[in-house]
């Protein structure tokens, strides 16, 4: 009996690769255009793929980018380190990745602080501030609990006002190509932290490092 050889994959495997890259190409594309000017024809060239495979396989162009922004919200959560020493590392880390330019470092900040009308982007917003406000609130809350942070800390006001403090370092870094400055992450250091407490950094790429804050 002949057998076929297979060169390329199921079909479920070629059809997982193709999906796979319109997310990524959608993401690069969001990040540095943001809503009102992402194109499905930019992200097909970009994925390298023919036109009308984005249609084919999500039908519509918001479908395509509700599907790629879903990715930044529901992601699985690495790692077991919490606390204000894990939490400075992963604001440095993603400091460090919008000045690299990273596409989903940049898709980020537009998901987070980047203009929409449409209504299902404005859901993927709200889940996106919830599901990192609670995160960046676990570690405030392991720090307190570490003695590290300031008892008069309200933690989920403060998880908020963090993570929007993130996001506008991150729009300098943008508008002006210039990277993070130490004295970002000091300034909320002196501020929250408790005097004698404060996490040292150190130097250093530091990427390697699982905070618990996904990607």
């Amino acid at each position: 009996m002949k057998t076929t050889v297979k060169k390329f994959g199921t079909q479920r495997e070629r059809t997982d690769s193709t999906r796979s890259k319109l997310l990524d190409a959608a993401l690069a594309q969001f990040g540095e255009r943001g809503l009102v000017d992402f194109n499905v024809s930019r992200v097909e060239a970009l994925a390298g793929l023919g036109r009308a495979v984005a249609r084919y396989h999500f039908h519509t162009s918001q479908a395509l980018l509700h599907a790629a922004l879903s990715t930044l919200v529901d992601f699985e959560v690495k790692g077991d380190r919490w606390g204000w020493g894990p939490l400075l590392h992963w604001m440095r880390d993603e400091l460090g990745r919008t000045a690299d330019r990273d596409p989903r470092a940049l898709a980020a900040l537009q998901l987070a602080v980047g203009p929409g009308v449409i209504p299902a982007f404005t859901q993927l917003r709200e889940a996106y501030w919830r599901r990192r406000a609670g995160l960046v609130q676990q570690h405030l809350a392991n720090a307190r609990r570490l003695g590290d942070l300031r008892g008069s800390v309200d933690l989920g006001q403060t998880s908020l006002l963090l993570l929007g403090q993130l996001h506008g370092e991150q729009l300098r870094i943008v508008a002006t190509g210039q990277e993070a400055t130490a004295s970002f992450l000091d300034l909320l250091a002196y501020g929250l932290a408790k005097p004698g407490r404060k996490a040292k950094l150190g130097s250093g790429p530091i990427k390697s490092i699982e905070v618990g804050l996904g990607r």
